[in-house]
């Protein structure tokens, strides 16, 4: 049986045209199917919150989290309807599962 490899082939984050220069350059330096495999990655294996997978990965929140819609818009995670105190907030945070494929 063969193995089937999913693309890591992602859009490219966009910066708003009102955005300033700063938002836009940034927004082309992302490397966006190297974040996204990272974020699957960590989900293979738990059921996790945002603020959990940038702890893990030892990167920001803000990294993390404009990724997490595209991927659920993708079909690849989903909100699990859990939820988990993040404790540097003490807000309830959504834990995401990966869909297996």
């Amino acid at each position: 049986m063969s193995e089937i490899q999913m693309s890591l082939d992602f859009d490219p984050p966009k910066a708003r045209l009102t955005d300033p220069r700063t938002s836009k350059d940034a927004a082309k330096s992302v490397k966006t199917g190297t974040i996204r495999a990272l974020i699957l990655n960590q989900l293979s294996t738990n059921n996790l919150a945002t603020f959990q997978i940038a702890e893990i990965l030892d990167m920001y929140r803000d990294s993390i989290s404009p990724h997490m819609k595209p991927l659920e818009r993708l079909g690849l995670i989903r909100r699990s309807g859990q939820l988990v105190k993040n404790p540097k907030t003490g807000k309830n945070c959504e834990v995401w599962e990966k869909i297996c494929t």
